[in-house]
């Protein structure tokens, strides 16, 4: 037996007599205390750096609370004698994640209902703390009753140390959107676990089954969990509120122990039996917060897509301007004696070339180009103005976009021309454009004003230096006022 001595007591365990599998927190044993009574003792798994912290503390409203969903606190804090951290507890006949297994998931829906309010009633108990890690491997039976073991360990380990906070400690089928976001756990983080265990008791699994992280934290934070398998819509709607997206959304215990005591009480009218009026509107409340449901999810989705497309925007205009374009301007002003007017506009001779950078101040919308297929992110212009005796003016659009062709986003050159059927036609061909309308129909099969005036060419990495030598000849041209309408379009080339 190892002696170990902590705040209130010394105890006694057996390293060799291990209660279950080791934990994400530790490892727990059977051990004794004063006058041979029977205890659990979890050796916590911290390190010599985290030991080095300040001195470890149990929640003083846990420990010896004697609370009824709660498993009981005897003892916790750090061994004087190998400065290990342990927490003692009373001991269990088994978890509920054992039950599961031994009874493969069949419960009926009293029994689950039952289960869930004992839970919720250890909630209730311990508001002041978060749990951040309630599952069924943490509810234990103890004196005829389910119980939440390990409740407050989360934060006794965070005092331990500002260094491991836990935010990466949970459990991926019970987690909450806002542990895999990395934002703070509240009560609110421990109901949306409560509505994972709902699922597990009543459908027999988790809502999500992942199977990998990023599986699990995508489903978590953007799809609608599986229709719950129950006849009743008060347990259908508190669980679907357990499980909404958002923290702030989800109902306090106070309400849920209301509506789980409605439905575990042989004294209510179960929803089945409700007649008329009644029966119509439970069942239309059951619809109306699966759509409510479905809503959120899709503007949270549509939000996570948003970022990613500002993201993308922001550093493809950088990778135009700082890879592309300054070089491009850069050379040509060491080489050519061009004069820089502006940041974006050179001189040479009469003619100038001048970079236009997106106008747009957001990445464009999704599906703008909604007939061609291109899902177009940002566009910018690049032109040479001739102003000699001869003025004209050459440009090109500048896009980035996946032409859905798998070959993902990259910066293109297009250039555009009035279609030849129609009777007028722009002074200065080919040109660029920024009207999104007329450009799906250009790059569509269907006939529009205007078409593509040459093939669309990649100008970034391995294709720069084509793009510098086009426009440089272009720039050389325009300087000597040698630049007209081509004699054919589309371009060849």
């Amino acid at each position: 037996m190892q002696k170990i001595k902590l705040a209130r007591d010394e105890w006694e365990y057996d390293p060799s007599s291990q209660l279950g599998k080791a934990g994400g927190c530790g490892e727990v044993f059977r051990g004794t205390g004063e006058g041979s009574q029977d205890v659990a003792i979890k050796r916590l798994k911290l390190g010599v750096t985290d030991s080095a912290m300040r001195e470890l503390e149990m929640a003083e409203e846990l420990i010896g609370s004697n609370l009824g969903h709660v498993i009981p606190i005897f003892d916790a804090g750090r061994d004087a004698n190998s400065g290990q951290y342990f927490i003692v507890m009373a001991v269990a006949e088994k978890s509920l994640q054992d039950e599961i297994i031994d009874r493969a998931g069949n419960f009926s829906e009293i029994e689950a209902v039952i289960i869930l309010r004992e839970i919720a009633e250890g909630l209730s108990e311990a508001q002041k703390i978060v749990h951040r890690d309630l599952k069924p491997l943490n509810v234990l039976k103890h004196e005829g009753a389910w119980k939440i073991a390990d409740f407050g360990i989360s934060r006794f380990i965070d005092e331990a140390t500002s260094a491991h906070t836990l935010k990466e400690s949970k459990t991926p089928p019970y987690a909450a959107p806002e542990q895999w976001d990395s934002e703070h756990a509240t009560n609110a983080t421990d109901i949306y676990a409560l509505g994972c265990i709902s699922y597990t008791l009543i459908n027999g699994n988790p809502p999500f089954d992942g199977p990998s992280i990023a599986d699990w934290k995508q489903q978590h934070t953007k799809k609608s969990p599986p229709k719950l398998k129950t006849s009743n819509p008060l347990l259908e709607v508190l669980v679907g509120q357990m499980m909404d997206k958002v923290a702030g959304s989800r109902p306090d215990i106070k309400r849920i122990l209301e509506v789980l005591n409605n439905v575990a009480s042989e004294r209510q009218i179960p929803a089945k039996e409700l007649e008329g009026g009644l029966a119509e509107i439970a069942r239309v409340g059951a619809i109306v917060l699966g759509e409510q449901m479905n809503k959120k999810v899709a503007e949270i989705a549509e939000h996570s897509e948003r970022a990613q497309r500002e993201l993308l925007k922001i550093n493809a205009v950088k990778t135009l301007e700082q890879e592309i374009i300054q070089p491009l301007f850069d050379k040509i002003e060491d080489i050519a004696n061009a004069r820089r007017i502006f940041k974006n506009t050179l001189q040479l001779g009469s003619a100038k070339m001048e970079f236009k950078p997106p106008v747009h101040s957001q990445a464009i919308v999704k599906d703008a180009l909604k007939y061609c297929g291109w899902d177009l992110i940002a566009m910018a212009e690049i032109s040479i103005v001739q102003e000699s005796s001869m003025p004209y003016i050459w440009s090109a659009s500048l896009f980035y976009t996946d032409k859905g062709e798998d070959s993902g986003y990259r910066w293109y050159e297009l250039q555009f021309m009035t279609h030849p059927l129609m009777r007028s036609r722009r002074a200065y061909e080919p040109f660029a454009s920024t009207d999104t309308n007329l450009i799906d129909i250009a790059l569509s099969p269907t006939m529009g004003s205007m078409q593509l005036a040459a093939k669309p060419k990649p100008i970034d990495v391995e294709d720069f230096l084509s793009f510098q030598d086009r426009w440089s000849s272009l720039f050389a041209k325009g300087a000597q006022g040698q630049i007209t309408h081509p004699r054919e379009l589309p371009l060849k080339s």
